[in-house]
């Protein structure tokens, strides 16, 4: 038979990697959109709407970026998705500045440039961290790499939204909703300072990409017939 995951992908350093910047990155994105929304509702008292209308910012400051993304990454590698991180880093520190001075009197004018931050490195990261892992991996094993990438992000966010927003809602209980806000931002300011540290280990442009060369018909054709032969 044959395994479901080639092992041989976490022979490349490249792989490895991206996963580990997956773990952090998506952990804080999934994270800070439910601590901070639970925070606009609860303690600024908007409404789902207004709430929803406050994370515009991000959302399109994600959409702009992310479609020049590509271009940037052609040009300047994964060093680009070290830039998308920083940038979010920023942000999220910011966000915990403001709260940290503002409180409870804290305005969506105030959080804005903060949210538009977060969303420019989220477009320059999120698009381009599995293409710029895919790069680095042998084309045969491109799928399962793919695969693992994004199953690790869904696990990611899963796993920022438990672990930190349980945090956050025993914090809320015992100091108070701006107090939580704070602790889970300080979170993830370490989870993104982590995805971005991890990012610098990521093969520059042209550093890594490993080519194959096409077997000859008749060894494709024997390997065919041997797979045909074991799952028969």
């Amino acid at each position: 038979g044959y395994p479901l995951l080639p092992l041989s992908l976490f022979d490349h350093r490249a792989f490895n990697v991206g996963l580990l910047v997956n773990l952090g990155f998506f952990s804080f994105f999934g994270s800070v959109l439910l601590t901070l929304t639970v925070f606009l509702q609860e303690g600024l008292k908007y409404s789902p709407m207004r709430a929803g209308l406050t994370f515009a910012p991000l959302g399109v400051a994600f959409a702009l970026s992310s479609l020049r993304g590509r271009g940037l990454h052609a040009r300047y590698g994964t060093a680009i998705i070290s830039v998308g991180a920083a940038l979010a880093l920023v942000g999220v520190a910011g966000l915990a500045v403001v709260i940290g001075v503002s409180g409870l009197s804290a305005t969506a004018l105030e959080l804005s440039p903060m949210l538009a931050l977060i969303g420019v490195g989220n477009g320059l990261v999120i698009p381009l961290i599995v293409s710029g892992v895919l790069q680095s991996v042998p084309p045969s094993a491109t799928g399962a790499a793919s695969g693992v990438l994004t199953t690790t992000q869904q696990f990611s966010m899963t796993l920022g939204i438990a672990a930190v927003g349980t945090l956050f809602f025993a914090r809320e209980a015992g100091a108070g909703i701006v107090a939580a806000l704070q602790t889970g931002l300080l979170v993830d300011v370490g989870l993104v300072a982590f995805a971005l540290a991890m990012s610098l280990l990521l093969p520059r442009a042209g550093a890594g990409v490993l080519t194959q060369t096409p077997a000859p018909a008749g060894d494709r054709c024997q390997s065919s017939l041997e797979m045909a032969e074991g799952l028969s």
